[in-house]
């Protein structure tokens, strides 16, 4: 153990909507986010007029996903978000008034994700 330095300080408190995801950021921090605001505040995305919350998500490097951030695909049967950086690869989600459920099997319902 090392005996803290300085003054001691306080973080601010967490709201819920500090959970949305900026897609301008990179897929590392967004991945990131996900894993230390679960479970809560939540992570979440606007899809369709509605929250989309991401519950698993892993960032990845695709030469082939070309475009702006924010904008969706689908990579490797996973609902995927452009970021500034690369992917972000949507594991788990949960659509507003659904049971969480794998990104495949969101996609199989999803009629407007691409």
């Amino acid at each position: 153990p090392t005996p803290q330095q300085g003054e001691s300080t306080y973080a601010r408190m967490l709201k819920k909507s500090d959970g949305e995801l900026d897609f301008n950021r990179s897929a590392m921090e967004l991945e990131a986010k996900t894993r230390a605001y679960h479970p809560w505040p939540g992570t979440y995305m606007m899809w369709d007029g509605q929250r989309l919350k991401i519950h698993k998500a892993r960032a990845a490097k695709s030469k082939t996903a070309a475009g702006l951030s924010g904008e969706r695909t689908i990579i490797d049967g996973f609902p995927a978000v452009i970021t500034s950086d690369g992917l972000l690869v949507l594991e788990q989600l949960q659509p507003a008034g659904k049971k969480e459920m794998p990104g495949i099997t969101f996609l199989q319902g999803a009629r407007h994700w691409v």
